[in-house]
């Protein structure tokens, strides 16, 4: 008898799916005839709440035929080996394609195989569920932990922020908004710094600005220069000593600060290359556990790196869950940036979670939703003042900090 026939025999003798949908196994990991089956049997169960008889089954296909039900394993035995044996297709086809391809094109191979191992670990990962009575002594532990102190995230640079949010949580997605040309990368940078000073590692990707830029920021930032005098070369004669004392010192830290950006405006950062990078940097890193992944202008990011249009909000919606996806399953703060919306209100004025460029999707996967106002008169007098229209699990609040536009360039 086969595995499938064995699966569909356990299967109706089941009185609920939980197995199947935490096993999540689609028609297609069945072989046949048996997929019809089963598509019959998920849709009977959802729709009336019972498994259907024998004799309907055997209506849609009279070869059906069921395996002696005491003669076999438990139905998890059969799921792992259905869900096993997609994996080993998936494998084995993608392996076929890439040897095809690889004689002619390097590159492309190493596409191929990095989405079809990103498909395995979206399509073929086993759901998690938690029992409200399950790790009653860990949840203890963290309610001292958090009482101590100890569950802070990533702090930001802003101490009311931090103190609302406990810092930026592993598998958080954190979204900075703002009008064009008002400082959302300096921001971003400006988090990444103060992160990367309090030795976490930071993957920075950007689209907005060169690396080259980000750099000078960066150096302008953690190094304390005046930004537009090291970006033009007139730092005095004792400033561009200490810049050069810097630099040298910047090799002995532990921790790494990359920089990914790309010189070909025109080629999209595709989610895959988000995940390959970081697997990558986790695998390379002294302390993977300390990363936040940082992307300057997510309306540059696309779903596919070969398909969508990224100014397209239904692109959007699909980056940011993307993103989500990514920040849960790699157990990373993910800190992005994106617009504010145009033409709804005056510049400076007050924003909400409406004002939020290329469609609510941002605002649905954000965990905690920056935005950014900058009045003229502010301007004037270099403050920038940020809200929180969106924080889960928490009360918005707002603070103003110095900002000295003039030296943003």
């Amino acid at each position: 008898m086969g595995l499938d026939q064995k699966f569909l025999t356990c299967l109706l003798h089941q009185s609920n799916l939980n197995l199947v949908d935490l096993y999540k196994i689609k028609s297609k990991a069945l072989i046949n005839n048996y997929r019809r089956v089963y598509d019959f049997v998920l849709k009977h169960f959802r729709t009336h709440g019972v498994m259907p008889r024998i004799s309907t089954v055997r209506d849609l296909d009279q070869d059906f035929k069921l395996v002696k039900f005491d003669s076999l394993e438990p139905f998890e035995f059969y799921c792992e080996e259905i869900l096993k044996r997609s994996i080993y297709k998936n494998l084995k086809d993608t392996i076929q394609k890439g040897s095809e391809k690889l004689p002619e094109d390097v590159y492309a191979t190493v596409d191929i195989l990095r989405k079809s191992l990103s498909t395995i670990n979206t399509d073929f990962n086993k759901s998690t569920d938690v029992e409200v009575t399950d790790n009653v002594d860990s949840r203890r532990q963290d309610y001292e932990n958090a009482k101590k102190g100890l569950t802070l995230g990533i702090p930001f640079p802003w101490e009311t922020l931090t103190d609302a949010t406990m810092g930026m949580q592993p598998e958080d997605l954190i979204t900075i908004i703002a009008d064009s040309g008002a400082g959302k990368s300096w921001s971003l940078v400006v988090c990444a710094v103060e992160a990367y000073k309090l030795g976490y590692s930071v993957l920075f990707f950007t689209r907005e600005m060169s690396s080259k830029q980000i750099l000078n920021r960066f150096d302008a930032i953690h190094g304390g220069f005046k930004h537009s005098d090291l970006r033009k070369g007139r730092l005095s004669t004792f400033e561009e000593r200490r810049y050069f004392k810097y630099l040298d010192k910047l090799s002995k830290r532990d921790n790494e600060f990359y920089i990914s950006g790309d010189d070909n405006y025109e080629e999209k950062i595709g989610l895959d290359l988000v995940e390959a990078k970081i697997d990558y940097y986790k695998a390379t890193l002294k302390n993977p556990d300390k990363l936040l992944v940082v992307v300057d202008g997510v309306y540059f990011l696309s779903a596919d790196s070969k398909t969508d249009d990224p100014m397209d909000w239904k692109a959007i919606a699909k980056v940011t869950q993307g993103l989500k996806r990514l920040a849960r399953k790699k157990k990373v703060s993910i800190l992005i940036s994106s617009q504010a919306k145009r033409g709804t209100r005056k510049k400076g004025d007050k924003a909400d979670q409406t004002d939020v460029g290329f469609g609510y999707s941002i605002v649905q996967d954000s965990n905690v939703l920056i935005m950014m106002l900058q009045t003229e008169e502010m301007r004037e007098s270099n403050i920038m003042s940020f809200f929180t229209p969106k924080m889960r699990d928490n009360v918005p609040v707002s603070w103003s900090t110095s900002w000295d536009f003039d030296d943003m360039d």
